[in-house]
């Protein structure tokens, strides 16, 4: 007989010898040895041992597939928040200084429990050479004179978080923190302080936020420059905001300043918008250097002129409800989203010499009494055009405006006699020309013969100017 063979197949292999081993035409045989093989014979005395073959090794991995998309954002965790205590002469400070406090207020009650949320303690020493105060990691909330001192004596440089003063009972900030050059966010409300004054601070990261503060006289904050959120408003006794050095502001709200005489930004380039309104007492607003933003004018009884000169690009302007505002003059100003300029009862004069387009808010100017005449030379666009209750209005004059992209309405203005449009071509919205007692109709019919496109609805009547022909 011939030697038995042991080798390592396949189930497949093993299947195969079983069908095709014996040349006979009869099958063979399998037998199992107990010992994880089996022996195969055949009528033609062959034989061979078979045993299962091992899994081969592991193949290297595959690179890496791509990221799934972001999860949703978890919950905010607990604000960090920072205390300042004084540290008596003893094994920390041998002289004395300031005790730094810090953890997470896990309660949220807006202050630092001790010891229970106290997670880093560190000291700043009188008169010793240990590590200034640098940047403090959190929030800080001065609540008394105590908490001011501790403040000053630690000699900060940076807050990262909010800096908040909320102390009734304190009328002064004194001495004034030379030493702090930036903060997250500076929030004073519902003081006595007659003055506020930072005169190292440099960067507001996010909010300056000066309310409520009855007896506040002065704001001077000579070296800010960039803020994001700025709000000075509701301090009844503010006399005088200084803000010289300040370049960037994302959003501006001077409002309910009821004392507030004069605002001067002579530094501020660009701004989110600035919205200066209800201050009883302004006479003066001195924007000299702003070249981008939106303005938003209103309600400021005693002011008496608004001039811009080199504002070029403003995404929206609103000048309305000033009493005493005389004229309007945006020399420099090239474009805008919108302009609306309404009940102010003294506005003589406007002027937009460079204006070339307005967009998609149109150009609005209604309930000014007094205003004679509206003139806007270069304006070739604009989505609508709506003039309206103007009682002294005489004149109007677009000479290049070609196209209005939406409505236009000239109505109830009793003393108006010129229309002047002699370029326009298309008014894509309605038409509406109407109750103006002093225009002739037949110019009225001329203006709406001359478009090539013709607006979706024309409304006209009640024009009836003296005598009713037109050359």
């Amino acid at each position: 007989m011939r030697p038995a063979l042991v080798v390592c197949v396949s189930i497949v292999a093993l299947s195969v010898f079983l069908a095709c081993g014996s040349t006979s035409g009869t099958s063979c045989t399998a037998k199992d040895n107990g010992d994880g093989t089996k022996t195969i014979s055949c009528p033609d005395g062959t034989s061979v041992t078979v045993r299962d073959g091992q899994n081969g090794a592991t193949g290297p991995a595959g690179g890496a597939g791509p990221q799934g998309p972001q999860g949703d954002a978890g919950f905010p965790g607990p604000a960090w928040i920072v205390r300042l205590d004084a540290e008596p002469a003893g094994a920390n400070c041998a002289g004395g200084g300031t005790k730094i406090l810090s953890g997470p207020d896990a309660n949220g009650n807006g202050a630092l429990d001790v010891p229970a949320e106290v997670q880093t303690t560190s000291y700043v020493c009188s008169g010793e050479t240990t590590a200034p105060c640098t940047t403090l990691h959190g929030s800080l909330t001065i609540r008394n004179s105590l908490d001011w001192a501790s403040l000053v004596r630690a000699g900060c440089t940076t807050i990262t978080g909010e800096l908040v003063i909320a102390a009734p009972g304190l009328s002064e900030l004194s001495p004034p923190a030379t030493a702090l050059v930036a903060v997250g966010s500076l929030l004073v409300s519902e003081n006595s302080l007659t003055s506020l004054s930072f005169p190292s601070l440099r960067t507001v990261t996010g909010q300056l936020f000066v309310s409520d503060n009855r007896a506040l006289t002065s704001v001077n904050l000579p070296v800010l420059q960039t803020t994001g959120n700025t709000i000075i408003q509701n301090n009844e006794a503010l006399v005088t905001l200084s803000l010289p050095a300040l370049q960037t502001v994302d959003e501006l709200l001077v409002s309910f300043n009821a004392a507030l005489t004069t605002l001067s930004l002579p530094a501020l380039q660009t701004n989110g918008c600035a919205e200066i309104q209800s201050n009883d007492a302004l006479t003066t607003l001195s924007l000299p250097s702003l070249q981008t933003g939106c303005l938003a004018i209103s309600s400021n009884p005693a002011l008496t002129a608004v001039s811009v000169p080199a504002l070029s690009t403003n995404t929206g302007l609103t000048v309305s409800g000033n009493a005493a505002l005389t004229s309007l003059s945006l020399p420099a100003a090239t474009s805008a989203v919108i302009m609306s300029i309404h009940q102010n009862a003294a506005l003589t004069t406007m002027s937009f010499p460079l204006l070339t387009s307005l967009g998609i808010g149109g150009l609005h100017v209604h309930d000014n009494p007094a205003l004679t005449a509206l003139s806007l030379p270069g304006v070739a666009t604009s989505q609508h055009l709506y003039v309206y209750r103007d009682a002294a209005l005489a004149t109007v004059s677009l000479p290049v405006l070609t196209t209005l992209g939406g409505d236009m309405m000239v109505q109830e203005c009793p003393a108006l006699v010129s229309l002047s449009l002699p370029a326009l071509t298309t008014v894509s919205g309605n038409m509406t020309v109407n109750n103006n007692a002093a225009l002739r109709q037949c110019l009225v019919d001329a203006l709406r013969a001359q478009l090539t496109t013709p607006p979706a609805h024309y409304y006209t009547g009640g024009n009836d100017g003296t005598p009713n022909t037109c050359p």
